[in-house]
């Protein structure tokens, strides 16, 4: 059976496993990043979330209110992991610099397991997310994700927005 799951998943989600870690392995290396590539994780995370949230659930208020209570659980999180490491952004080169990120990778792998564990569940049992604890769970850890990536983000955007211009003479 577990053949038959590995072999049925589309090629596309390997290649994205490995991006992830990829990424995930790189953010660990203090290093120089822009707000655009910081951005990305979070922007295809929320997407991916959105059109599931849409794809397998009936966008009622109460699913949508799980999703919505599981992101702001994940804003703090996010915000939380990374306001003490030590930012400097360079806004003329537009580039915040970071000591290394040791919770990213660790967060894109629980994030894809989770999401791939729920895409095996649906195709398994089609009709096993829109019931009981597991549509719950899906809801909730898909918006806690997506929390976490964008309070992460969110913290390192304001860090970027508080460095200040080099005054112009003239």
């Amino acid at each position: 059976m577990i053949n038959g799951i590995l072999q049925g998943t589309p090629h596309w989600v390997w290649f994205l496993l490995a991006y992830l870690v990829f990424i995930g392995v790189k953010a660990r290396q203090p290093g120089e990043v822009s707000l655009v590539k910081l951005a990305i994780v979070p922007v295809l995370l929320t997407g991916w979330s959105l059109h599931e949230l849409t794809r397998l659930f009936d966008p009622t208020p109460g699913a949508v209110g799980l999703w919505l209570l599981g992101a702001a659980v994940g804003l703090g999180i996010g915000v939380a992991l990374v306001r003490r490491l030590a930012l400097t952004a360079d806004r003329a080169r537009g580039v915040i610099a970071h000591p290394g990120d040791k919770t990213l990778l660790p967060l894109v792998l629980a994030t894809f397991l989770v999401k791939y564990g729920f895409s095996v569940m649906q195709s398994l049992s089609p009709g096993a997310l829109r019931t009981g604890w597991t549509g719950t769970a899906d809801l909730v850890l898909s918006g806690l994700f997506v929390g976490i990536f964008l309070g992460k983000f969110a913290t390192y955007a304001l860090q970027y927005r508080r460095v200040r211009e080099p005054a112009t003479s003239g």
